[in-house]
């Protein structure tokens, strides 16, 4: 919708049956300035293709993810899928930063049964607030690995 879809993952939807690729929305069509306040403020949008990714249909955005008021960043959705429910660990910066250096970041995680409505579960406890794009695999004995 900005000419600007980056950070995307894909996930088989086994209701729909088809590719959804969740993805940051960047906003590279906001007026040009000096600062880099067009990377935030961002959504996560949601795209779904049912010709193995030759073409995708835009869906929107992703809902539920705002849980304080104001906007805000969302970033590099990765998207895990349990056999119950879909989850989704997120990049979130508070506002629109104008500048990369001065805020933190935190992961976020959300669960949905649809891929379009989330619900927020935690902020999760990291040892940094630079952290930004998970990569999430789930354990074979449980649980879950984070890079």
């Amino acid at each position: 919708m900005h000419d600007g879809a980056t950070d995307p993952t894909v996930i088989w939807h086994r209701h729909t049956r088809q590719w959804w690729m969740l993805y940051t929305s960047r906003r590279a069509d906001a007026p040009p300035s000096n600062d880099v306040s067009w990377v935030h403020g961002t959504d996560i949008g949601i795209a779904s293709s049912t010709d193995g990714g030759a073409t995708w249909l835009y869906r929107g955005i992703a809902e539920g993810l705002d849980i304080e008021p104001g906007r805000h960043t969302y970033w590099a959705p990765e998207i895990v899928d349990d056999g119950t429910q879909y989850h989704m660990f997120v990049s979130v910066i508070q506002g629109v930063p104008a500048r990369w250096e001065g805020h933190a970041r935190v992961i976020r995680h959300y669960t949905s049964h649809d891929l379009l409505s989330w619900t927020y579960r935690s902020t999760l406890s990291l040892s940094s607030e630079r952290v930004i794009d998970a990569c999430v695999l789930p354990l074979p004995t449980g649980g879950y690995r984070m890079w």
